[in-house]
């Protein structure tokens, strides 16, 4: 079977395995406006021809015709900073080779990089995007942009040759030295960082720390070879919670906010680094399928209009009108950052804080650009009241009672409370206690608290009953005085008497004390 051939059955056994597995059809990778990058066809040189570990035979050539590989409109850089003196040695290859090896293979035996020098090859995915003969994608997850991979479909290896000096050895330009808008391109992560990210390899540690991170970074130069300023990052490995997050599979990298480019370049960053050699961790990606704008739509699409939001305790509902020309998606943010991206005229925020203020911003964004943002600002309500205040202690005496109770939990925090006495409301207060005065001895009250949040939310009530003392003369028994037979009279220690009252009694009158006089 020829090599065309094996690729034939290859194609033949995926679309059966789609099928099978139920998974999602191939769909076309590109609209008529774009160009999608096709390692089928090499422009420059014009046939490449691979060795028995399957990756390019001049992976080590320095000589002038293969500083660049070409295929069509697009071209990589691969030598383009060495002088052909550093041919057929590791340490001088730099920026992209062809490979379709596909291996994924862990060779880091013993925590050590000398397997992985012979073994810089492979892919995580096991092989490049799959494509059908039209360039259709065939999709793991066409919503989250997850190919299928094929071991007989070709990509690109990156190697970021930083140690040189080249820090932009990675570099990406067009054959019509036009300016074009980069739509994205396939990212995978290389076998060599992927398990030594895990592992460790004898130069690099594992990430285990928290806040471990290895990522490729976008930059772009205008049609006046002037560097922009922007860039776009992708996250290749990250150490979370207390976890190693790395994906195995094709990511698409989005690199549209870079906006309309003469050239790329790629970078790498990660936090295993060394202050004097720079990065530990092996500095290699994979690539494939990046598409450009040719001759497509180049407005951005109108703003979203008509922006509603339905608000509840948790949650907001935002909707807005279809934009005409037909967008490809919506993206939507919160707060400045994005929240997801959708094809419909909703979106729902949600695990929201409670009676918060947020920002909603919605983007029109169509292949080539985004719409600018409509805003709207929203509150997220409180609907939940406060726990009923429980009282934990009452403590009566002849003409008062005091009250205390614990604190009532709230979603968002309590304002105040109100205490009620037989039912009528007595008094406000932040406080957990409070004196009710000017009762009557010997009466039994009905005391309740309630509490109550910002939003007027009121908690039920807790109630306790008490009882205030009564009067127990002390001396003698008690008189009344000759001019108001309903007031009797206390000397200043409480006691009661039967004379008419001096300037140092105490008068109680219907259960109102004051001091007394002639």
């Amino acid at each position: 079977m020829t090599a065309i051939e094996n690729i034939g059955s290859r194609r033949a056994f995926c679309a059966c395995l789609f099928l099978m597995l139920g998974l999602a059809q191939p769909v076309h990778a590109s609209r008529p406006d774009t160009l999608t990058l096709n390692l089928r066809e090499p422009t420059r040189p014009e046939t490449i021809e691979l060795n028995e570990d399957n990756y390019w035979t001049e992976t080590y050539n320095a000589a002038e015709p293969y500083k660049w590989l070409q295929f069509g409109m697009f071209c990589f850089s691969h030598m383009a900073n060495q002088d052909e003196e550093g041919s057929g040695s590791m340490a001088y290859w730099d920026g992209f080779t062809y490979s379709q090896n596909g291996d994924n293979s862990d060779y880091g035996e013993g925590a050590s990089s000398n397997s992985w020098v012979n073994h810089q090859w492979g892919c995580m995915a096991g092989g490049g995007v799959w494509t059908d003969e039209d360039g259709a994608i065939g999709w793991m997850d066409e919503e989250a942009r997850v190919p299928f991979a094929d071991p007989d479909c070709p990509y690109l290896v990156a190697y970021w040759g930083y140690q040189n000096g080249y820090s932009t050895c990675l570099e990406v330009t067009f054959a019509d030295e036009e300016p074009h808008k980069v739509l994205g391109t396939f990212v995978c992560n290389h076998p060599w960082p992927y398990y030594g990210n895990i592992n460790g390899d004898g130069f690099a540690r594992p990430f285990d720390q928290e806040g471990d991170c290895f990522k490729l970074i976008a930059h772009a130069y205008n049609e006046y070879g002037e560097e922009m300023g922007e860039t776009v990052e992708l996250v290749l490995a990250e150490y979370a919670d207390g976890e190693l997050r790395q994906s195995d599979q094709w990511q698409w990298m989005d690199l549209t906010p870079l906006g309309s480019v003469t050239r790329i370049y790629f970078t790498m960053e990660t936090t295993d680094e060394d202050p004097l050699y720079g990065p530990n961790t092996a500095v290699y990606f994979c690539l494939d399928k990046m598409q450009i704008l040719i001759d497509g739509e180049t407005e951005a699409p109108p703003r979203p209009s008509n922006l509603s939001a339905a608000c509840g305790e948790d949650h907001i509902l935002l909707t807005w009108d279809a934009v005409e020309g037909s967008p490809i998606d919506y993206v939507v943010r919160l707060n400045g950052q994005e929240a997801g991206v959708t094809a419909e005229t909703e979106w729902i925020f949600e695990r929201l804080q409670p009676a918060t203020e947020y920002l909603l911003e919605v983007v029109a964004r169509n292949e080539a650009l985004e719409s600018d943002p409509a805003t709207i600002v929203a509150w997220t309500v409180d609907l939940t009241p406060p726990t009923t205040p429980a009282i934990t202690a009452v403590v009566a005496d002849v003409y008062q009672i005091a009250v205390e109770w614990d604190e009532a939990a709230d979603n968002v925090g309590v304002e105040r409370y109100t205490v009620y006495v037989d039912g009528v409301p007595v008094r406000r207060t932040s406080a957990t206690r409070y004196n009710i005065t000017g009762l009557e001895p010997a009466t039994t009250y009905t005391i309740e608290v309630d509490a109550r949040d910002a939003a007027g939310n009121v908690s039920d009530k807790a109630a306790a009953s008490a009882t205030t003392l009564p009067l127990t003369p002390v001396g003698i028994a008690a008189a009344e005085t000759p001019h108001h037979p309903d007031r009797r009279s206390y000397d200043l220690q409480g006691r009661q008497v039967a004379v008419s009252p001096s300037p140092k009694s105490i008068i109680v009158t219907k259960g109102k004390k004051h001091l007394g006089t002639r």
